[in-house]
């Protein structure tokens, strides 16, 4: 594994969600981040949560995914990125988590 890191690499975060795939019908989160080339941080996780559809799954997955993005912050770098691939989701779950951020950080 190669991992590669220029001047002014920012870290990209890819979030994303599988709606109700386990036998109780929990959903389950996919984090990803990468700095430059290769990936610095994944995780797999089964969502604490029950969720009514798949666009409160993908919610609960981006505050799941909150915690490590606010991390980052500490790094010496710029910009937080998330990716998804579905953007009006993400649209509006960033601007829900920017009313309760008080110093909101991430870029769409």
């Amino acid at each position: 594994m190669t991992l590669t890191i220029k001047p002014n690499d920012n870290p990209q975060w890819w979030v994303d969600c599988s709606y109700a795939m386990h036998q109780d019908m929990k959903s389950h989160t996919g984090i990803s981040m990468s700095i430059g080339k290769g990936g610095a941080y994944t995780s797999s996780c089964k969502q604490k949560l029950d969720t009514k559809s798949s666009t409160e799954a993908k919610l609960v997955a981006i505050d799941d995914a909150m915690s490590q993005i606010l991390t980052a912050r500490e790094l010496p770098l710029l910009v937080n990125t998330i990716y998804q691939d579905n953007s009006s989701k993400t649209t509006a779950a960033l601007s829900y988590c920017q009313k309760l951020a008080r110093h909101p950080v991430v870029s769409i």
